[in-house]
């Protein structure tokens, strides 16, 4: 073990110094000295607390949060047994402890700091960290329930949104669809006159192709009917599953204003559940 020699400033007697050991004590008159080692440790210790307090300044003074959230952090790279280091990147991230922040903004790195105080932090803080970190929690569980009854309002008018776009506005005309079929029965009618060898006119004018005529007649009429019969009761149950705003939207008929709703709503539903991811992360330990 190396050993440098030194002097008693007490008594003058030569010492041995071991410079892998923090103190010395002089064999003569058991005076105590600090080795050059201990020196270099209290350095070392000094110039952390100096950084810590440098970094407090930032936060509680200077309200910069961001400035001392960066000083933190580096304090807990070079010394990662202070939980002081920690905490504090915790209390930046918060606005210093902030209800007011931590509603508007969360929590940002906080959880993950949390944990790296509570590893390291003494028996007897440890206590007091987890009731700071608890009372967070508690106004993070406020946000949440908050954020999650804006999602379940803007979830149930966009249901009610989903009818009225979905809805047709009128019913569509079956007169297309009625137009193509005699045009169909009247081309068979020319290619069954031309294979009988018979006067298109008589064709049309027969029996069989006079009943035709009246079945699908009475097909248009009453499927009309029916149809009209279901969209009206269809339309009757949507009004009333709808609030009165939305009854009102649904009545104008403005569906381009409904679907912008619709959309925008979306987008804020979006929004809301990846703020419920985030929040969910950043407070459960």
């Amino acid at each position: 073990m190396p050993f440098v020699a030194a002097i008693c400033s007490k008594c003058g007697s030569a010492l041995k110094v071991d410079n892998h050991k923090d103190t010395t004590v002089c064999a003569y008159c058991g005076t105590p000295f600090v080795t050059e080692r201990a020196l270099g440790h209290a350095a070392d210790v000094y110039s952390i607390e100096n950084r810590l307090q440098n970094a407090e300044i930032f936060l509680t003074q200077h309200k910069d949060y961001t400035k001392a959230e960066s000083l933190f952090k580096a304090i807990t790279e070079d010394a990662p047994g202070d939980y002081r280091a920690w905490w504090g990147v915790v209390r930046a991230c918060t606005g210093d402890l902030s209800a007011e922040t931590v509603l508007r903004q969360g929590c940002g790195e906080a959880k993950k700091y949390v944990t790296g105080a509570l590893n390291v932090a003494p028996a007897h803080e440890k206590d007091s960290l987890h009731k700071q970190w608890d009372d967070i929690a508690i106004l993070l569980e406020q946000k949440k329930n908050a954020l999650q009854a804006e999602l379940d309002a803007l979830t149930t008018r966009n249901i009610s949104l989903h009818k009225i776009v979905t809805h047709p506005v009128e019913l569509k005309s079956t007169v297309p669809a009625a137009i193509g079929y005699i045009f169909v029965f009247l081309v068979f009618a020319v290619a069954f006159s031309m294979l009988l060898e018979m006067e298109f006119l008589r064709v049309l004018l027969s029996i069989p192709f006079i009943i035709v005529y009246a079945f699908f007649f009475f097909i248009f009429i009453f499927g009309s009917h029916g149809r009209k019969i279901e969209y009206d009761k269809k339309t009757q149950e949507i009004k009333e599953s709808l609030s009165e705003e939305d009854r009102k939207l649904f009545d104008s008929k403005d569906i381009d204003t409904a679907r912008a709703l619709y959309e925008q709503n979306e987008a804020r539903i979006r929004k809301l559940n990846q703020e419920l991811r985030i929040i969910d992360g950043e407070y459960s330990l």
